[in-house]
């Protein structure tokens, strides 16, 4: 009996053994980079700055692939250590990085490059008593790593200063937090707060009237609300604060921009010079702009080609256009205010106004409303695009030539310098888009990759699309789609992608559509398929991971 115990356990033994062993062999072989974030999220210009990949990474030292030219990226002999030379004539932005070995790769996430130096918060900071010292200006990096978690800074401010404590979290970077910011005195009370100024991101502006000692508190809920009453906390609750009382760049208008636009445009912020010196674009995706002399950078979206660009006008009389496509953009900067733009319209075509501000993360619930100038007639109205999106939209077929004029507003009389808006004005014409639902995908030589292309046709488009992929490796082949106007093709379609045995790559390529007419015959430019990164920003270059099974 004893015997037959211990046999029963010795195979039970080497049973488990021999589970564990091929679990570790199979997770090994499988083994893929997984990518959470960076931390400190931020690098400084003109400064050799080391930062963390967090995540997992099988094998190291990983290959970077960073989409800004100017920046110097080498891998730490510490795995996930990343050391990144920014230097001096480098703008201000963005900059889009992905980390791959032989096997896998991970999504693009985004680091701020940035003019100020970069602290990280020091624990425990939670008290008043606690606060982390600072020297202004200065960005600072920290995370609400736990629930309960609360940071705080101390700010000295001399009588007459402006203080700007401005936090991206949400916005770019993804953070699933809704922050809050409060300013407190040393007694802990609370002079001044913020919540949700940009998306979900807070920006406070304070100005002391006399010299005094302050504390900034950061403090969060979820972004998805749950149960749970109090302040939240994870290992994903990175944020970037920004504390200064010298000049910063808070926007520019137009929000919409040409790739090459050389155009009026107003920067807007605090403790600016009154005569600012020329801004400066940078053509990365996003494009953003600068200010020399300033902090703080904004992001645009690309207007379409040959588009007027004008802003309201603080006569009682509405701007008139000279031509579409129109980017007309402004302030609402009192209560009640009304902004009005005419333009030329032709029978029978169709026209659209879309307005571009919550998508920005400003304070406008915008109202656009289309009218006949000489009668005064409402030809039509909008006040949301859609649920919980209040950016307005609307459309009009035109019954005869002539000229209307478009006015914008806000619902529930929000106003000031953040309630600043873009209105894109455009003739209608067929469109199709073609989106993916992400941006990198996995090939093995024995098992290929099927690729689900979504497909939109708005505006009375009836063609048929053919889809393919291009730009793949050496020994990769994709095949074919077409969707048709109508049938199971005409929302989606798929993609197959395989390999010859011996291929081994990582790199870009791209899911391309073409529009038919009748004849089969191309009509039109090429569309790329996009993908949405950081909630905000499409992208056209996919990436794929080919690997030997």
């Amino acid at each position: 009996m004893s015997y037959s115990c211990n046999h029963r356990f010795i195979c039970f033994v080497l049973g488990v053994v021999w589970f564990l062993c091929s679990a570790g062999i199979s997770s090994v072989a499988t083994a893929q980079i997984q990518l959470d974030r960076f931390y400190p999220p931020a690098v400084q210009i003109g400064q050799v700055s080391k930062l963390k990949a967090e995540g997992k990474f099988p094998k190291w030292p990983a290959t970077i692939i960073c989409e800004h030219d100017d920046l110097e990226i080498t891998a730490g002999e510490k795995a996930g250590v990343l050391e990144i030379t920014v230097p001096e004539n480098t703008r201000p932005g963005i900059a889009w990085i992905r980390l791959h070995d032989d096997q896998s790769a991970s999504d693009l996430l985004p680091i701020f490059i940035e003019r100020e130096s970069v602290q990280l918060e020091s624990e425990p900071n939670n008290r008043i008593s606690e606060s982390n010292q600072t020297v202004l200006p200065i960005l600072i990096a920290g995370k609400l790593e736990k629930s309960g978690d609360l940071d705080s800074y101390v700010v000295e401010l001399t009588a007459g200063q402006t203080l700007v404590a401005s936090l991206r979290a949400n916005q770019i970077l993804a953070s699933p937090m809704d922050s809050i910011l409060q300013l407190v005195d040393s007694r802990g009370n609370v002079v001044a707060q913020s919540d949700d100024v940009q998306g979900l991101d807070p920006q406070l502006v304070y100005k002391s009237n006399s010299n005094a000692t302050f504390h900034v508190r950061v403090f969060a809920f979820p972004e998805t609300p749950t149960g749970t009453i109090g302040f939240a906390g994870n290992p994903s609750y990175v944020y970037l604060l920004r504390l200064t009382t010298e000049p910063l760049l808070d926007h520019v208008l137009p929000l919409l921009i040409a790739s090459d636009f050389t155009q009026k445009s107003h920067a807007t912020g605090w403790n600016l010079p009154t005569k600012k010196k020329p801004l400066r674009w940078i053509g990365q995706n996003p494009v953003t702009s600068s200010l020399p002399g300033a902090s703080g950078w904004h992001w645009h979206d690309l207007a379409p080609a040959n588009s007027e660009f004008l802003f309201e006008s603080k006569e009682e009389s509405a701007v008139t256009a000279s031509r579409l496509p129109l980017v007309f953009s402004g302030y609402l900067s009192q209560a009640g205010e009304t902004d009005r733009i005419r333009f030329a319209v032709k029978s029978g075509q169709r026209y659209r106004a879309s307005v571009y501000a919550r998508r920005f993360g400003f304070e406008l619930d915008s109202v656009l409303r289309l009218i006949d100038p000489v009668s005064g007639k409402e030809l039509v109205r909008n006040d949301d695009l859609a649920r919980n999106e209040y950016d307005a939209a609307l459309e009009y077929k035109a019954a005869s030539d002539g000229e209307v004029e478009l006015q914008i507003s806000d619902l529930v009389d929000n106003h000031g310098t953040r309630a600043a808006y873009s209105v894109l004005v455009q003739p209608v014409t067929p469109k199709v888009e073609l989106t993916v639902a992400a941006g990198r995908f996995p090939l093995a030589t024995d098992k290929p990759a099927e690729i689900t292309i979504s497909v939109k046709r708005s505006d009375g488009d009836a063609s048929k699309v053919r889809i393919m992929a291009q730009g793949l490796p050496a020994g990769v082949s994709g095949t074919e789609a077409v969707s048709q106007a109508k049938g199971d093709s005409a929302k989606s379609v798929k993609l197959t992608l395989t390999c010859d045995s011996e291929v081994s790559a990582q790199g870009i390529f791209q899911i391309v559509g073409q529009r038919l007419d009748q004849d089969d015959k191309p009509m039109g430019e090429p569309i790329s398929a996009t993908y949405r990164i950081a909630k905000l920003f499409d992208r056209t270059r996919l990436w794929l991971s080919v690997t030997k099974e």
